[in-house]
């Protein structure tokens, strides 16, 4: 079964690119940095976050000393990252095409919860995992309070479909 459709690491490794090459990208895009699927990335995204937002210099050298020590294979993939960088313009749209990404794995995780369920019995697990399954491919969640109930999910579904047939 091919999964490539569940991450973005072109977008990723634009993004955290971005965050080296633009101290500022980090602290200003819409994007949770757990939602990427690349760990390094997202460690690089992060530790860029966490020294520009103490007013820090946030460049390949003191990303790399923060990391993993300053080696020469460690500036070197950083360096390369900086060079695939989006340009600022362009990091809200790497960012949507990430968070899809990772509404497509949480869809992904909560089917095999699902399959899981049914495949023991468990009626409770299956309906829970369904209604994650509704709430990440309808897109419908609170960042601040996490999932939404299965009736939230389907109104979301239902008025996104709504609008798009209007449209």
């Amino acid at each position: 079964m091919n999964l490539d459709h569940l991450t973005a690491e072109t977008d990723e490794r634009r993004i955290a690119g971005a965050c080296v090459a633009w101290p500022d990208v980090s602290l200003s895009m819409d994007l949770d940095p757990n939602q990427m699927a690349s760990p390094v990335l997202r460690d690089i995204v992060t530790e860029a976050a966490r020294i520009s937002s103490a007013g820090g210099t946030v460049d390949v050298v003191s990303i790399a000393r923060e990391m993993s020590g300053t080696t020469k294979d460690a500036l070197i993939f950083l360096v390369e990252l900086q060079s695939e960088a989006c340009v600022p313009v362009a990091v809200d749209h790497h960012c949507q095409r990430i968070r899809q990404a990772y509404s497509r794995r949480q869809a992904h995780s909560a089917a095999n919860r699902l399959r899981i369920a049914l495949e023991a019995g468990d009626d409770v697990g299956a309906a829970s995992a369904a209604s994650d399954a509704i709430g990440a491919v309808s897109g419908a969640h609170n960042a601040s309070s996490g999932p939404v109930t299965l009736g939230d999910a389907a109104e979301a579904a239902y008025n996104k479909a709504e609008a798009a047939r209007l449209s």
